[in-house]
Order: C-alpha cells, then structure tokens, then sequence
C-alpha cells in the first residue's frame, strides 16, 4: 500500500475540520456583526464564506458515507473540490480587501458599550476567518493535486476504491468459483 492510500483518509479530514471551524466562526462573526450593530443583513463576504464552509461540509458528509459509489469518482470529486475551492477563493479575496469595513462604525448593540474592545475583538474574528479560509483554500489545493496522483487508477475510479488492492483468484486452484 503506497503512502498516497494511507493519507487519502487524514487529508479529507483535515479538509472537513477546517471547513467545520470555518463555518463555526462565520456564524460566531455573523452573530458579533448583529448584536453590535443591531442590523438583520449579513455582510456578504463573511455568508459567501458560511455558505462555501457549509456546502464543503455537506459535500464531505456525503463523501464519508458513500465514497465507494460511482457518484464520488475521481473526475466528479475534482469538478466539485475546484467549483468549491473557486467559490472559497472569490469570498475570501472579498473578505480580505473588505476587512477594515467590517469593524468601524460605533456600534449601537444590545449590550455593547462601543469600545475598543468590541471593535478589536470584530477584527479579530475577521483575522481568524481569514486565515481558515486561505487555509481551506491551499488545503483544496493540496486535495486536487492529489486526486490528480490518484488519477493514474483512472478517473471513473471511485475515490475510496482508488488504490485498493483487487484479489484475482486463480482458476486452476478454484474452478467451481
């Protein structure tokens, strides 16, 4: 068994955890924006990334259950690894040029004083989002290139039976099979 089937496992699961801790803090971020501004609209950079970390975990689920199906091949797990990994790429460019919006204006919330607190603890959040969803990026990339290396087991190949070894019997030892 070659090292690529022994980190097939611990790198999508990687990817589901940060996907995961992504999705956590946008919701820690969209909750923070709201109590200290008192809007119902979401910013859009911090729900394109919600959504894109909520569509990788849903994607990832389905994969963990069914990987040996012909639905998570290894040509359609790429098409759907780079649409997402384009979507996480747009919302985190957007995400990373807006920062200094975010944050700035005196908050008027329920229990916020407006403080410098408040807004650093904003920017922070912002800066944690922004390093998971660089980090879920390269880490897509790092997954397409690999699904790349395990193309050579052919790309209608399910992805959690690339690399398997398949048993052939011998017909002279066992004829009646």
């Amino acid at each position: 068994m070659s090292i690529l089937i022994k980190i097939k496992t611990p790198l999508g699961l990687f990817i589901h955890i940060i996907s995961y801790a992504t999705f956590i803090l946008s919701i820690i971020q969209i909750t923070l924006y709201r109590d200290m501004y008192g809007h119902t609209a979401y910013v859009p950079p911090v729900a394109a990334i919600c959504t894109v970390a909520a569509l990788q975990m849903v994607y990832l689920v389905a994969f963990w259950a069914f990987r040996r199906r012909p639905a998570y091949s290894i040509a359609k797990m790429l098409a759907a690894m780079s649409f997402l990994a384009c979507f996480n790429l747009g919302a985190v460019i957007a995400l990373t040029v807006q920062r200094h919006d975010f944050c700035t204006l005196t908050p008027h919330g329920h229990y916020v004083t407006g403080g410098a607190y408040t807004r650093g603890d904003c920017q922070g959040v912002i800066r944690g989002m922004m390093g998971l969803g660089w980090a879920l990026f390269g880490a897509d990339l790092v997954y397409m290139a690999f699904l790349g290396v395990l193309s050579r087991y052919g790309m209608s190949t399910p992805v959690g039976k690339a690399g398997v070894p398949v048993k052939v019997e011998d017909a002279e030892k066992n004829p009646f099979r």
